[in-house]
């Protein structure tokens, strides 16, 4: 399962790099997060998550075995698009670390350049292209 969190509110349009996915609200309590997250898991592990709650930053629903790092992405950058939190720290990121723990501690730089890099420039470049163009429509 891969998560996108989003630190603040969920916004109606995320400009997410895709367009199939499931919402969880962290306004609903941590025990409703956590069995929706516990059903995604069981019946639909291949899924995609955007959410705000800190109960889903754990290797324990985003681990990727092939790749051998949590699949957790979070807002980060100069454009503020989502990265893989493993490119925003400079230690190994293990099955057995607690990213909830990490992220609350301030583990994860969000605000390096290297995050934008994830897209490239030119994906990012047209997604700014597109929030400007909404913006202006608003």
């Amino acid at each position: 399962m891969k998560i996108y969190f989003e630190d603040g509110e969920l916004v109606s349009t995320p400009y997410l790099p895709f367009s199939n996915y499931y919402k969880i609200d962290a306004k609903y309590g941590p025990k409703h997060n956590r069995d929706r997250l516990d059903d995604f898991k069981e019946n639909n592990p291949d899924c995609i998550i955007y959410t705000n709650s800190l109960i889903a930053l754990s290797n324990e629903y985003a681990w990727n075995e092939k790749l051998e790092v949590p699949e957790i992405y979070i807002r980060a950058g100069e454009y503020m698009c989502f990265a893989r939190i493993d490119t925003l720290t400079e230690r190994e990121l293990r099955f057995a670390h607690n990213i909830c723990k990490m992220y609350l501690a301030g583990s994860f730089d969000t605000t390096t350049p290297m995050a934008d890099s994830i897209y490239g420039e030119s994906k990012t470049k047209s997604v700014l292209d597109k929030v400007s163009k909404d913006l202006e429509t608003n």
